[in-house]
């Protein structure tokens, strides 16, 4: 009886040593805890532009419902499409040994992106309201790098994109005129205000040329082959500068520059419109060219508007007018364009 006890008792030590042992083998393969990581070397991109920008909100990018874009833009935040690449993480676990990190593993995110619901559009009303809105948007981030519950951050800088909207694929070639080609000066003709590249105020007349039924042709300097864009695609718009002891407007023929908005840029082209007045018994008569005094301050400035990287400012074939704020609706259906955001293109004037 005790041989036998002895050896249950044996088999009993050998075995618990062999669990023992297998317990001990078995502990490397189990995750170590991570205690913290950090940059041994900061990503190559530190500094993003108005392309990287993305849109995060909860709706369609098809959906045209103005409640539901509102509401969705309620909790919409805007953020960076954030670059890892040239970064060298370092992860130190809880028994004190360290190792390199693959970036993919990471969760990465802004800690601070844009809250529209921060933003009053309908309060931009003057060049300080402008400067304000843009530091909002153009200014230093902090992205943040999580991996297994360890956090590290760094910062990157928002610049805004210097665009040059100018197509370098298409070339006029001709247009055909809008079903509206004169305009009356008492009617269609009203005084505005101009601000210069200095951001002085200068008086001005303003005249919204209607484009409906208008068509221009592009040629593809590519392919060669001609291209037709409508009313959609075109804009034009005209301003006369009147500073103190200027002359006015009066009824004849005038030019302005017009745009059409292609995917590769704009294309600039020259336009020819008639203004008469509506004493005139027959506005259809054939009116002298306006004198040269009348037509040296004529400006349109379709040349220098600043478009955004994000696109253009359209929701019609109208330019904003003054005298009527531009409802906070309209500009939120045009921020938003699949994942990306589009702002309203800055053309030097504001809402009064």
């Amino acid at each position: 009886m005790k041989k036998l006890f002895s050896i249950v008792i044996s088999f009993m030590f050998v075995l618990s040593c062999s669990v023992s042992a297998f317990a001990q083998t078995a502990s490397p393969d189990e995750p170590k805890k991570v205690k913290s990581i950090k940059f041994e070397r900061l990503p190559d991109k530190l500094i993003y532009t108005d392309e990287d920008l993305i849109l995060d909100a909860d709706i369609s990018e098809d959906e045209t419902d103005f409640d539901k874009i509102i509401e969705a833009l309620k909790t919409a935040v805007l953020t960076l499409d954030i670059d890892l690449s040239g970064a060298i993480l370092n992860v130190e676990y809880a028994d004190g040994t360290t190792d390199k990190l693959d970036n993919e593993l990471c969760e990465v995110k802004v800690a601070d992106p844009i809250k529209f619901s921060d933003f009053d559009f309908s309060n931009i009303e003057t060049e300080e309201d402008y400067e304000k809105f843009m530091a909002l948007i153009y200014r230093n981030y902090t992205v943040e790098v999580e991996y297994e519950g360890a956090k590290t951050s760094y910062t990157v800088l928002l610049k805004e994109q210097e665009y040059d909207p100018t197509s370098t694929i298409y070339e006029f070639v001709s247009y055909d005129d809008p079903l509206h080609k004169e305009y009356v000066l008492e009617e269609d003709v009203y005084e505005d205000v101009y601000y210069d590249d200095d951001d002085n105020e200068i008086p001005c007349e303003y005249l919204d040329i209607d484009v409906t039924g208008m068509t221009v042709t592009l040629r593809n300097k590519e392919t060669g082959e001609m291209e037709t864009f409508g009313e959609d695609d075109i804009f034009i718009d005209f301003f006369n500068l009147i500073p103190e002891g200027a002359p006015k407007l009066k009824e004849g023929n005038y030019s302005t520059i017009g745009e059409v908005w292609t995917e590769d840029g704009v294309v600039p082209f020259t336009y020819n419109f008639t203004i008469v007045s509506k004493k005139t018994d027959n506005v259809n008569d054939n009116k002298k060219p306006a004198d040269k005094d009348n037509t040296s301050n004529s400006v349109s400035t379709s040349d220098s508007a600043k478009p955004s990287a994000f696109g253009k400012l359209k929701s019609d074939n109208s330019a904003v007018q003054t005298g009527s704020p531009v409802p906070a609706a309209v500009l939120a259906v045009l921020m938003l364009s699949g994942t990306a955001v589009v702002f309203f293109a800055y053309r030097r004037k504001f809402d009064r």
